[in-house]
């Protein structure tokens, strides 16, 4: 399955080598408190990088976002369902070249 982000890229979610069953399980969980629950943007952008606990950045091994965790699929996956959520929310903006 592909998951376009709002900048248009496409990400395979499907790609072994990018994404575990735990990531697709975070990026699942993380979808439905988004936008079943809708836990407030700010709770959800700490759960991604506010702490070194925060999955993307315990599963790469890191202790903070680094370019490495930036730049990984997982992230930039979960960082557009977020967004997406804030934008939702009214806490953010869309970028005029969003699509939404």
């Amino acid at each position: 399955m592909m998951y376009r982000l709002m900048k248009g890229d496409e990400i395979n979610l499907n790609d072994p080598a990018l994404f575990s069953a735990a990531d697709l399980t975070f990026l699942i969980d993380l979808q439905h408190r988004a936008f079943w629950e809708e836990e407030p943007y700010g709770q959800l952008r700490l759960d991604l990088a506010g702490r070194p606990t925060a999955y993307p950045i315990w599963r790469m091994r890191q202790t903070r976002v680094t370019k490495e965790v930036h730049d990984s699929p997982l992230y930039r996956v979960a960082e557009d369902i977020i967004d997406r959520a804030g934008i939702r929310q009214g806490a953010v903006g869309a970028d005029p070249d969003d699509v939404l």
